[in-house]
């Protein structure tokens, strides 16, 4: 079963009037989307582009994931400020180096083993970056919404 993930920035007032266990968040925001990118591997995006292995400190990372909505089907967490800023500073040869790391993670492995595509993971990574960029100029929030 997939797991649809979309990273959207949002103002907070807004947010909470969002219908998000009924609607997609590209309805409402700006937003990215992907497939089983969940707060787990967030998290260890996290630790990759603060140089260290992906699995350094993860229960810490994913406590830094605050859940503001949760429904039946689909939860929105958002992301922790100082990852937000990491994204948001990104270059593009970062963003390189990030994806070819992050794609070679266990739980990104599609079921055959084999690692994740890195170029279509730093297109990904590099949308995520510059909607991190317009969240910090616009004052706004990132979050992540899950949804099974």
């Amino acid at each position: 079963m997939a797991i649809y993930t979309d990273v959207f920035l949002a103002p907070e007032a807004e947010l909470q009037a969002a219908r998000l266990e009924t609607a997609h968040p590209s309805n409402y925001f700006p937003t990215v989307s992907a497939k089983n990118c969940t707060e787990f591997e967030f998290a260890k995006l996290e630790a990759i582009l603060e140089g260290q292995d992906p699995y350094t400190l993860l229960d810490e990372r994913l406590r830094a994931f605050a859940l503001i909505q949760e429904y039946e089907n689909c939860w929105v967490y958002q992301l922790p400020d100082r990852l937000a800023k990491m994204l948001a500073d990104l270059t593009f040869s970062e963003a390189e180096n990030t994806a070819n790391i992050w794609a070679h993670t266990e739980e990104l492995r599609p079921r055959d083993g084999r690692p994740v595509d890195s170029s279509s993971l730093r297109e990904y990574l590099q949308q995520v970056a510059q909607l991190a960029m317009r969240a910090q100029q616009e004052g706004k929030r990132l979050y992540l919404w899950i949804g099974v």
